[in-house]
């Protein structure tokens, strides 16, 4: 199923923000995935992967970024299709939603995400990690 867009129910007392725009930021997560994500536009993130199993691999996505409290941010996408195995140069179709909390106050984020599983299935993660701002 192709993802068109990100539906936003209540956009209430969190409005959108573009203070990430223009920046390029390293995300060290505990797992030992190591991305960079560059806010290219108020709707346009390219993150790639640093190190690892996945070296180099980068996808555009569309994004929604909320300041919920000062320099914390929830950053969202939804990737229409997601590496699986690169040796091999397998995706797979998606939805696979993205979630991020972003401390800039102690440098720290939390991300959830479904990643596909070696048997056919998806994982649930939740991993930790500390941001590195690179420009």
């Amino acid at each position: 199923m192709a993802i068109g867009r990100i539906v936003v129910t209540a956009p209430y007392s969190h409005p959108r923000s573009d203070k990430l725009v223009g920046k390029r930021v390293w995300y060290r997560y505990e797992s030992g995935y190591i991305f960079e994500q560059y806010y290219q536009d108020k709707d346009t993130i390219v993150w790639t992967a640093v190190g690892g199993e996945l070296d180099g691999y980068s996808q555009e996505e569309k994004y929604h970024c909320f300041e919920i409290a000062d320099n914390i941010f929830f950053i969202t996408w939804c990737e229409e299709q997601t590496p699986y195995s690169i040796e091999e140069n397998v995706q797979r179709e998606g939805p696979w939603p993205v979630t991020v909390v972003a401390d800039f106050n102690k440098m720290i984020a939390t991300v959830s995400f479904v990643n596909p599983s070696a048997d056919g299935g998806a994982d649930y993660i939740v991993d930790q990690g500390r941001l590195e701002i690179k420009e």
